[in-house]
């Protein structure tokens, strides 16, 4: 009988090892299958991971007193100028015809607007003075915006718009950046499809004012365009003689497009811009008498259906 007992409980004995190992065993290839990254128990509040394509959002899975919102975004896009191009680049053309009053002078410029088919005319030395009747020098679908110039001869400033395009002056007096008079300067903006800011600027040989004061002058209506009008294409344009223009490119990102003689042996007439993708240039004999060459600037397209005879 104590026998029986004594292999009863040995058989027990057995039966308990033997499930306790088997139990040990499954749970160890459990851990291993499925727990190949080891689990760190903290009393910190648990975060999920939702990792999208754009973005990484980390956030608790429930609210807690210690609980932190983090939202990381990798590539959220900076406010930044448009680069996108315009349905229609307009085509520019820029002379110093040495006066449009003279004989013959305005409709020999008529003839170069229509043959190139410009958007935007410039015009540097107009000669126009207060005597002059400014509907005498209008061109049928273009505005005509002028600057005559007073107290000595020659001078004046003036721009063909095409009236297709929204236009307005810009006055920088009313923002208080100071001005002289003598200064041959005006901005025009004007727009389409997208937005543009011209700058026309006639600097003669002896100007009678400080080309320090008229270089400060365009340094503080850039800095205003730049502020207030961050997307707008910037031209500025004109015959600028000995102007130093350095601090349009180093100061103001501009691009010289026109690297071609303009007056004898030199480019007095020039063309910035803060969007060169968007245009090529040459420069042409104009109709007009004058020892100024054309500066022709638009798209590649524009600038190709010019008659080839008229490249110089």
């Amino acid at each position: 009988m104590l026998v029986f007992f004594c292999f009863a409980g040995f058989a027990a004995f057995l039966s308990h090892f033997v499930s306790c190992s088997l139990s040990s065993n499954s749970n160890c290839l459990n851990d291993e299958l499925n727990c190949q990254i080891p689990i760190i128990k903290s009393s910190a509040p648990k975060f999920s991971y939702n990792i999208a394509a754009s973005f990484v959002n980390i956030r608790p899975l429930s609210a807690t007193r210690s609980a932190v919102h983090i939202d990381c975004t990798v590539d959220q896009t900076r406010e930044c100028r448009s680069v996108k191009p315009p349905n229609h680049t307009p085509t520019f053309f820029v002379l110093n015809p040495t006066s449009i009053a003279k004989p013959h002078a305005f409709d020999q410029l008529i003839v170069d607007v229509i043959s190139f088919n410009a958007d935007v005319v410039v015009i540097c030395e107009t000669w126009l003075k207060q005597k002059h009747d400014s509907n005498l020098f209008n061109i049928p679908g273009y505005q005509l915006i002028c600057r005559d110039h007073s107290g000595r001869r020659g001078g004046g400033i003036c721009t063909y718009i095409r009236s297709t395009y929204k236009t307005g002056l810009l006055y920088f007096d009313l923002y208080h950046i100071p001005t002289d008079p003598l200064f041959e300067l005006m901005w025009i903006d004007y727009h389409s499809t997208i937005n543009f800011v011209l700058g026309v600027c006639y600097h003669p040989p002896n100007p009678l004012y400080s080309t320090k004061e008229l270089v400060a002058k365009i340094s503080c209506d850039l800095d205003y365009i730049n502020t207030r009008l961050p997307d707008a294409v910037i031209v500025f344009t004109g015959d600028l003689n000995s102007l130093p223009t350095d601090f349009l490119t180093q100061d103001f990102g501009l691009f010289l497009i026109n690297d071609s003689v303009t007056h004898g042996s030199r480019i007095l007439d020039k063309f910035f811009t803060s969007r060169p993708d968007l245009f090529v240039c040459c420069t042409i004999a104009s109709t007009v008498k004058t020892k100024h060459k054309a500066v022709i600037v638009g798209s590649a397209a524009a600038v190709d259906s010019i008659v080839p005879t008229a490249l110089v």
